[in-house]
């Protein structure tokens, strides 16, 4: 009887997620306004995180850029500028050690 129950429970769930998963699909989620907000995007010097602040750069907000490479927080500084960003403050942090963090915060 137990077995029953969570069989019919599962496909319950199923029906419902999937329901969910559709109606968000065509009625999509308001964006945050984030224009005017300080943004802070770690490793930034490369990849993903140079790709974010990239992203970041025409809505209007204050980025700090942090990564351990300061070569490339240069770099990405450079190309957020050239999108138009007029604030931006780059840091070189190692996030693994979180004294070097706690300094880097209180600049």
């Amino acid at each position: 009887m137990n077995f029953l129950l969570e069989t019919l429970r599962l496909i319950v769930l199923t029906i419902c997620y999937h329901l969910e998963a559709f109606i968000k699909m065509i009625v999509p989620q308001r964006k945050k306004n984030v224009s005017g907000e300080i943004v802070l995007i770690t490793g930034a010097g490369s990849g993903i995180g140079r790709l974010m602040a990239l992203e970041f750069a025409p809505l209007d907000v204050s980025l700090v850029l942090w990564d351990i490479n300061m070569d490339g927080l240069k770099e990405t500084a450079k190309q957020v500028k050239e999108k138009g960003v007029s604030r931006v403050h780059y840091y070189q942090c190692d996030c693994s050690d979180r004294e070097v963090v706690y300094r880097v915060a209180d600049q």
